[in-house]
């Protein structure tokens, strides 16, 4: 078991915040969501918001889960790029992440193996821990390209 701990650290000042990570030493800089920020907003409107980070660790978090999969299968491939489209909306009278699209591309060099890395894309969802434990409907929709 291990256990990650964050705190966040905020002022009445402004609508920024600091997160930071035991153990890490840079901080991150947050704000609210750009959809929350009202025409009393006091925050930097480039900073990230906690929804940010949500779809950023879901789109890292496959990442990594890809590359390690590849490599323990001594697939060979050339880049990888995932974006992650997190909907937020309102759900029995709440506001929450619906659902989530994560779009894999993948640079291969050799053509014949497609099918290999089409599954590998596809499991590697089932094996990333974020998407294991978000409560929201998640979409693949891999693309892949041989250079």
């Amino acid at each position: 078991m291990s256990v990650y701990t964050t705190s966040s650290h905020g002022e009445s000042k402004n609508d920024n915040m600091e997160i930071s990570a035991s153990g890490i030493e840079s901080k991150i800089r947050s704000t609210a969501p750009r959809e929350f920020q009202g025409p009393d907003f006091q925050g930097d409107q480039n900073q990230w918001s906690p929804e940010d980070l949500f779809s950023a660790s879901i789109s890292s978090c496959y990442l990594l889960s890809f590359k390690e999969l590849a490599k323990a299968r001594k697939l060979d491939w050339d880049k990888i790029d995932v974006k992650a489209d997190a909907t937020l909306d309102r759900k029995d009278g709440r506001m929450a992440f619906t659902s989530v699209e994560i779009k894999p591309e993948l640079v291969v060099k050799n053509k014949k193996d497609v099918d290999k890395y089409m599954k590998l894309l596809e499991e590697t969802k089932d094996k990333c821990l974020v998407t294991n434990t978000v409560n929201c409907s998640l979409k693949l929709n891999p693309k892949i390209k041989v250079a």
